[in-house]
């Protein structure tokens, strides 16, 4: 599949392209401390005639099958539904890691929900793996030419711009790509679906203007980085060595006229360059390796042709690059049971059905892994009857439930206890205020009468709840009258 939409990203990459794509359908609702869990799976197939139905494979419904408690395949076994239950952290079903918590007090609870899908998070490894790429691949480009140049008197100019500045480009133009690449997917997951190929396309761009800037090409060149993009696997080396003999000669800088003229005879015989690269290559070490690895294959992979010397390079410029703007992605929806409308979520809150949900794509399996898809929620619910009978009305929710919640969980068994007891004591009266001020998690030890203290102590670790209390005491009409008693029945 070509597209005149990228040309200049075709020299670096190859695009991979798949017709198979799953749809995964996720359903969850907190209970209690557990978390259950409904996943469906559904994989479809796209030819000619558009999307067909296909049967799950077998390998994928038995690893999903070892992680959840129940399995219901429908009758021709393109779907499959999974259920479970989970504590704290959810199953690695469509890949990757999740977490989840519910924090529960007399005042009410809180729910944290967070999973990542797929991609990767070590941004470390990635930058290296694309500046190594970068590394090999223009190792092999210097040795290359040091067999058709070496010769010239100012190679070592040549050279030096080959070793740095063109090198030191490719990096930052690696990183740049990957860069925009991961913004067009945030677009996409963002609900934006409709600017896909406008994202796409601006990368390009990007990419066109930052070579243009550096003079590695021309305005002018633009069609012959289109005609690399068209050409046939087979005559695309001549196209590729064309267009590299023009960006040296570009950029050659002080090269005498013999080292020009040189250069411009390399670009003309594309045929004698590629059959001059490919000997080349031929004979590295690494290449030997390569082809010494393949002839000690495993037998359960017979047909695997011999690596082709170009293939070194083809290798790297996709890992450099290290995006696939044509894959195929799964489709993954989710919703979570959600009582009231979350207070940080990057999902979407339907008030009426008390639901949040996410609809993302998810990269498939790649080499080129993107930054993951995140998935997070957090909510609170107050126990307004808990409430209201110690405080006659409820004091705490949202952000101030949250916190008091993070507070709890903070305290110790024996903290715990004693603050519990406490809470467990109030009732609404007008010394409802005086009873939390005097309340303390430690006494301090007695000072004797003719010690003067000169600091403060230090203070209670309660002061925390007290404060978020008496300030949802404050607010509001007076809470310091009795709770209403119930009516008769």
């Amino acid at each position: 599949m070509r597209t005149a939409a990228y040309p200049c990203l075709v020299m670096a990459a190859a695009f991979l392209v798949s017709c198979e794509k799953f749809k995964y359908e996720i359903e969850m609702a907190v209970q209690g401390e557990m978390l259950a869990r409904q996943l469906c799976v559904s994989r479809s197939v796209t030819d000619k005639e558009g999307d067909k139905p296909e049967t799950v494979p077998d390998e994928v419904v038995g690893r999903l099958a070892k992680l959840y408690e129940k399995h219901k395949p429908n009758e021709d076994g393109t779907r499959h539904t999974f259920r479970g239950r989970f504590k704290g952290r959810t199953p690695d079903d469509v890949g990757g890691a999740g977490f989840f918590t519910n924090l529960k007090t007399s005042m009410g609870s809180t729910v944290m929900y967070i999973e990542r899908f797929r991609g990767s998070d070590d941004l470390l490894k990635q930058v290296n793996t694309r500046s190594q790429a970068v590394d090999k691949a223009m190792d092999l480009m210097i040795g290359w030419l040091e067999t058709e140049l070496g010769k010239t008197s100012d190679f070592d100019k040549l050279r030096k711009f080959l070793d740095k500045d063109l090198r030191y480009d490719l990096k930052n133009l690696s990183l740049y790509l990957w860069v925009l690449h991961s913004d067009a997917s945030r677009e996409v997951n963002a609900g934006k679906e409709e600017n896909t190929t406008k994202a796409q396309a601006e990368i390009a761009a990007r990419a066109i203007q930052y070579l243009l800037e550096r003079d590695y090409v021309k305005a002018q060149d633009v069609p012959l980085v289109y005609r690399v993009q068209q050409t046939e696997a087979s005559a695309q080396v001549k196209a590729l060595v064309a267009l590299l003999g023009r960006i040296i000669a570009a950029k050659a800088g002080a090269a005498t006229p013999a080292t020009l003229e040189k250069i411009s005879s390399l670009a003309a015989d594309g045929d004698a360059a590629g059959a001059s690269l490919v000997k080349y290559l031929s004979q590295t070490d690494e290449y030997k390796q390569r082809v010494k690895q393949w002839e000690q294959r495993p037998n359960s992979d017979p047909n695997e042709a011999k690596p082709a010397p170009m293939s070194m390079l083809s290798d790297y410029a996709t890992q450099a690059v290290g995006i696939e703007l044509m894959a195929t992605e799964d489709d993954l929806q989710i919703k979570l049971a959600c009582p009231s409308n979350p207070l940080q979520t990057n999902g979407k809150y339907d008030e009426l059905a008390k639901v949040l949900s996410w609809s993302r794509q998810i990269q498939q399996a790649s080499q080129h892994p993107r930054m993951p898809v995140l998935c997070y929620a957090v909510w609170a619910k107050p126990d307004e009857d808990s409430q209201k009978k110690h405080f006659g009305r409820t004091v705490l929710r949202g952000e101030e439930l949250l916190e008091y919640c993070l507070w709890h969980d903070s305290l110790d068994a024996k903290e715990a206890a004693k603050w519990d007891r406490f809470v467990a004591s109030l009732a609404p009266g007008p010394k409802l205020e005086e009873k939390l001020d005097a309340f303390k998690l430690v006494e301090p030890p007695p000072v004797p009468p003719e010690k003067v203290e000169l600091e403060a102590p230090p203070e209670d670790y309660s002061e925390v709840a007290k404060r978020l209390i008496i300030q949802g005491l404050s607010s509001g009409a007076a809470t310091t009258q009795p709770a209403p008693k119930p009516a008769p029945q």
